[in-house]
């Protein structure tokens, strides 16, 4: 199959705009992964995606909470299914359109700008094939993808997670909430993402004891580690607990609810971007 002779800068929604129904990816970088991950949920019509990698390269893929969040999403509705390989083949992309090697993906974090980054848009270069229909290689990779294990997410869907935050405190601490967590990945933030939850809360004076009982029924974390997410910020004085303003109200354990709220020096400030870029 022949090679043309400059490789074009695309980006990945070139991929899936001309993807059709199926696309497999196999051996790409976390980056390409998450950069992929993105695209896919912002895609209108996105084909049916197949990755194949080791199992390491998943896991560093996932291991932000929102590119793991997204994912689970994807492979909710089986627009993505990731599958362990250990090929040592050369990173490529396989569909109708065409065999397609990416020889380069910019990481989202490295990327300048906001929340408003569209990882669609993320300019790669590929080296594209003569345009041949590569049938041999699709029935190839539909045969493989039937005799490999699936990789197990254990992340919690996204939408669920938000829900679960509308659905226990309102739209706007869900609205928050959501905003956190992107920042926390697109800026590769000091704060790690289970600080998010407990500065929003603090922002809104929500009770410590409803927040765990979100995090537990979301799936989100266990009441052990939004714990220890609580200590830290305690420590750098950024939140504080106070006695519910509903004193009567008490926890099962029969302790009186606490409340948490930003100490005086951050009270002033109503930006969940702003409180974890003050996190150290």
């Amino acid at each position: 199959m022949g090679m043309s002779s400059a490789p074009p800068t695309e980006s990945l929604n070139d991929i899936l705009d001309t993807a059709g129904d199926t696309l497999y990816g196999l051996n790409h970088h976390p980056s390409t992964i998450q950069a992929l991950v993105e695209a896919l949920a912002n895609h209108e019509t996105p084909p049916t995606t197949h990755l194949l990698a080791k199992k390491r390269t998943f896991n560093d893929a996932f291991d932000p909470f929102w590119v793991g969040a997204t994912a689970s999403d994807l492979i909710a509705t089986d627009t993505l299914h990731c599958h362990l390989s250990e090929s040592g083949h050369a990173p490529i992309f396989v569909s109708d359109a065409g065999i397609e090697s990416v020889v380069f993906a910019t990481p989202i974090t490295e990327l300048p700008g906001t929340d408003s980054v569209d990882a669609a848009n993320i300019p790669i270069v590929r080296i594209t094939g003569n345009g041949e229909t590569p049938s041999e290689a699709l029935d190839v990779l539909s045969e493989v993808i039937t005799e490999t294990e699936p990789y197990e997410l254990y992340t919690p869907p996204l939408s669920d997670t938000l829900d679960a935050m509308e659905n226990h405190f309102n739209t706007e601490i869900r609205e928050t909430f959501r905003r956190g967590i992107k920042h926390v990945y697109l800026h590769d933030s000091q704060a790690d993402y289970v600080y998010v939850p407990t500065l929003v809360a603090a922002m809104y004076d929500l009770q410590y004891y409803d927040l765990g009982l979100w995090a537990e029924m979301s799936e989100f974390s266990s009441k052990t580690t939004l714990s220890r997410a609580k200590t830290p910020l305690e420590e750098q004085d950024i939140i504080t607990t106070e006695p519910s303003e509903t004193p009567q109200r008490r926890t099962p354990q029969g302790r009186p609810r606490q409340k948490l709220t930003l100490t005086e020096e951050y009270t002033p400030i109503d930006d969940i971007t702003t409180l974890l870029d003050s996190v150290e």
